[in-house]
């Protein structure tokens, strides 16, 4: 088996053109086979490790592969809609001669563990959702920045932005709307003095909803699906439509029962739907024994507990979680966890969605912490809409409503369960069965 998946990384990164990055997350397969396989083609000098999880493909010399460079690495590591920042930002348009010391990146949403010589900067998530490319996010930045990091005039900007449009580079009217979604008050005025000098007119495109036409009407085996119902009734229709299917998207195995449940609260949000497998007689047991937990809050702190970590809350707040726990029956004397056996086998958080797939993305990745896997949840008519670096990004699937069924179009890549998920998600099947949700 090792030696095969040794083969199969081989043919990956064979195939792939040089000077390219390659995710071991690419690879099919036990990580731990796959590290290794990666670990010994960069001992051979075939790729050179980047960082945990990430290598690089240059072109092969005396003294081995030729590194990237840190503009290429700072784009990988900050992933889709990440691009320049600062002075960097000003260099990638032509705007400076200056060579930042650092490299400062801007991503959207939560910005990567630091990295030699690149600093990450966080930004809105929206500029994942639209996909901005990195010479869009450069503009975006020296928009924030202002004058400070530009050489030339000032005044030459609209022209090169006007440049780059003609060349396709940019897209006006996805600037338009990054700027109308930018917090940076200062960015938003000095797009407003530059658009109007611009020949393009100023539209910012609307995302996509329910108004853009019906939706062809499925069988009787799903729910009509129509625009005339209305959004919020049409994904309801999607969402019971994956009650019937639910088992052959996550599959239950022997001894354990699917538990499904919609809009159930998180604590960080409420998604569609709630797909966990679990052991029935492990919750039952749990039950009998009083194990039960009042709220995310405590569920957290017995993980600080049991890890060490900082749970984010108060000294005071935590003390008095830990008391309640104490009477509940998961702390002994000296405050140690009573640790239960895992409960979830596997789990699935669903958005359903009837075209607005950027708004589902960004509710998904507020309840990803959670469960192994998340998907989206669309019509097949409008499947071909979403973009597919998104998904990968948020390690999302992609789940598609046909005709007579509802089954996977993209594969989530599932996610190790935190404890404290796990933890959470067991007292939420717990209250789905004793409610009779499910």
């Amino acid at each position: 088996m090792i030696g095969s998946i040794a083969e199969r990384v081989a043919d990956h990164v064979a195939a792939l053109p040089e000077r390219s990055f390659v995710a071991v997350r690419d690879v099919d397969g036990s990580r731990t086979a796959v590290d290794a396989a990666f670990s010994r083609l960069a001992a051979a000098g075939d790729v050179l490790r980047i960082r945990k999880g990430l290598y690089w493909k240059g072109t092969p010399t005396t003294s081995g592969v030729s590194p990237p460079r840190v503009e290429e690495v700072a784009l990988a590591l900050g992933g889709p809609g990440s691009g320049p920042a600062g002075i960097a930002a000003a260099r990638w348009l032509g705007l400076t001669s200056q060579v930042p010391s650092t490299y400062l990146t801007a991503v959207p949403a939560r910005a990567p563990a630091p990295f030699p010589g690149i600093r990450f900067s966080q930004r809105p998530v929206e500029r994942l959702l639209d996909s901005l490319t990195p010479s869009e996010v450069a503009v975006l930045e020296v928009l924030r920045m202002g004058p400070a990091v530009v050489e030339n005039d000032w005044q030459d900007l609209p022209e090169l932005i006007a440049r780059l449009a003609a060349e396709g580079t940019v897209r006006l009217p996805i600037l338009d709307r990054a700027i109308a979604e930018e917090p940076h008050r200062e960015a938003r005025s000095r797009w407003a003095e530059i658009r109007h000098t611009l020949q393009v007119p100023s539209t910012i495109p609307r995302r996509e909803h329910s108004q853009n036409g019906p939706l062809a009407a499925p069988p009787t085996a799903l729910p009509a699906i129509t625009a005339e119902v209305g959004v919020p009734v049409a994904e309801r229709a999607l969402t019971e439509a994956l009650d019937e299917f639910a088992p052959g998207i996550l599959a239950p195995g022997p001894g354990r029962s699917l538990i499904h449940m919609r809009e159930v609260e998180l604590g960080t949000g409420r998604p569609d739907a709630v797909l966990v497998v679990v052991s029935p007689a492990g919750l039952e047991a749990r039950r009998e024994k009083g194990l039960r937990l009042p709220s995310l809050a405590h569920a957290r702190v017995l993980e600080s507990i049991r890890t060490g970590a900082p749970s984010g809350y108060s000294r005071r707040y935590s003390i008095q979680l830990m008391k309640s726990l104490h009477e509940i029956g998961w702390l002994t004397r000296r405050n140690q966890v009573r640790t239960p056996t895992s409960l979830v086998a596997s789990s699935l958080v669903v958005e359903a969605k009837i075209s607005n797939w950027r708004r589902g993305i960004g509710q998904l990745a507020k309840a990803r912490w959670a469960s192994h896997d998340g998907a989206l949840l669309m019509p097949m008519e409008n499947q071909h809409r979403v973009s597919r670096a998104a998904l990968r990004h948020n390690r999302l699937g992609l789940l598609v409503a046909r005709p007579d069924i509802v089954e996977w179009q993209v594969r989530s890549k599932p996610v190790e369960l935190r404890w404290m998920a796990d933890l959470w998600l067991a007292e939420l099947a717990i209250r789905s069965l004793e409610t009779g949700q499910d």
